[in-house]
């Protein structure tokens, strides 16, 4: 096949059965350009390389130095191509928009920390971002995607299962305690992110870190306790 940049490009041409300037049009090149590489009296240059992988997947090492296969466009990645469309207004539960024909459902991100430690105090309720989850996870959750919103987790009390510095999924319609759920309470001016039982006179505070120690609010202390929604779900980084 040769031994050269030239010949292996003059034995790629042959492939495709195409003429000099044929190649050279689809390449947007010279054809006497590619008639002095092919001849070895100029250099293949890098534009050349990088025209012939763009357009044809044609391997650069293979080209340049004669190893491996001659086409590797079956190992590049593709492009998005990904129809994005308004949702179906006609459907119930819709979401905001439609993927490939899936619905999606965007859930607003608070510039909010909820502590799952020693108390952070709430910052502000201004939306930072959104992310986007599809319609039918959010429906077989019981979830409703209007009332519900991403806040951040502070400390490590409800670690393994949420993480410092994760995202947690508010589902501002469960604001009743079941025992053993997690929810996200307002104690004052401070937000917290906690497993909270139904107790005698008020809540059991319960962290999934076993070195926290469980605690009580009783009495006018319970008064004080203010339900914000049930955490659903969350986002880690690992």
């Amino acid at each position: 096949m040769g031994d050269s940049p030239g010949a292996r490009l003059r034995a790629f041409r042959a492939s495709l059965d195409l003429e000099q300037r044929e190649l050279a049009a689809t390449l947007g090149v010279s054809a006497s350009g590619i008639s002095m590489a092919e001849s070895g009296k100029s250099n293949v240059s890098k534009k050349l390389t990088d025209k012939l992988f763009s357009v044809y997947g044609v391997s650069p090492n293979w080209l340049m130095h004669g190893v491996g296969e001659m086409l590797i466009a079956k190992q590049r990645f593709q492009g998005r191509t990904s129809v994005v469309s308004p949702p179906d207004y006609n459907q119930p539960a819709h979401g905001d928009v439609q993927i490939d024909g899936v619905d999606f459902q965007r859930i607003k991100r608070f510039e909010v920390s909820g502590s799952a430690g020693k108390g952070a105090l709430v910052e502000s309720e201004k939306v930072i971002d959104q992310v986007a989850f599809t319609s039918s996870w959010l429906l077989r959750m019981g979830i409703n995607g209007d009332l519900a919103a991403l806040i951040e987790v502070r400390g490590d009390s409800m670690a393994p299962g949420l993480l410092d510095g994760s995202l947690a999924l508010v589902h501002f319609t469960e604001h009743e305690v079941e025992s053993g759920h997690v929810y996200a309470f307002l104690l004052d001016s401070e937000l917290f992110i906690k497993r909270l039982a139904l107790i005698e006179g008020g809540y059991l505070v319960i962290s999934d870190n076993p070195s926290h120690q469980p605690y009580k609010i009783v009495g006018t202390d319970a008064d004080r306790l203010f339900v914000h929604g049930r955490i659903r779900a969350s986002i880690t980084s690992i």
